[in-house]
């Protein structure tokens, strides 16, 4: 009877897992250990209906390693959550970092310090992010911040902005298709 309970129990707070990883509490700081709390306090009330010694110790063994997996898996779904929420913030601000160098261009260089700083903080938002994510990040960032601040630039003085990016200016920061891309059919102008 223990073993048909626990197995029941299993297939319910898996699926329970899942629909709260898949929930916005899933970006909860606190989202492993309240699963894990409701999962011991369901699993208690098996416990507490189990009359036979060996009925008891099949609980307390079974008990254990669903308590164990599930802690464990609760932790890696918040883990990814945080993940996945601390890229999107990230992308947000970049996005709003773009949009300033668009209409200045000449705060290029400052705008990308202060976001590769906040990228690489030690102590901020994106400091448990895999360093090859982080790295791909500053790239992304690099070329974005450059290709946005040359748009600008080409807003506001066509003819000396693309003799800027032909004479190499940008071209730390983007790849050469970007580059073409920018001067398209504005190689006339230059």
């Amino acid at each position: 009877d223990v073993q048909t309970q626990m197995a029941k129990a299993r297939a319910d707070w898996t699926v329970e897992l899942e629909k709260r990883a898949n929930s916005p509490h899933a970006n909860d700081p606190d989202f492993a250990d309240t699963f894990s709390q409701d999962f011991s306090n369901s699993i208690s009330k098996i416990g507490d209906n189990v009359s036979t010694r060996a009925g008891r110790l099949a609980f307390q063994q079974q008990t254990a390693e669903l308590t164990s997996h599930f802690a464990q898996t609760a932790g890696m779904y918040q883990v990814a959550a945080a993940g996945v929420k601390a890229k999107q913030d990230y992308l947000t601000l970049l996005d709003a970092n773009r949009n300033t160098v668009l209409t200045d261009p000449f705060q290029f260089d400052s705008v990308l310090r202060s976001t590769e700083a906040a990228l690489s903080d030690p102590k901020g938002p994106y400091a448990n992010m895999p360093a090859d994510a982080r790295d791909l990040l500053t790239r992304q960032t690099r070329a974005d911040l450059a290709l946005s601040a040359a748009e600008g630039a080409i807003r506001m003085n066509q003819r000396k902005a693309l003799a800027d990016i032909q004479g190499g200016k940008w071209g730390a920061y983007l790849a050469a298709d970007r580059t073409n891309a920018l001067m398209g059919d504005r190689k006339s102008v230059v």
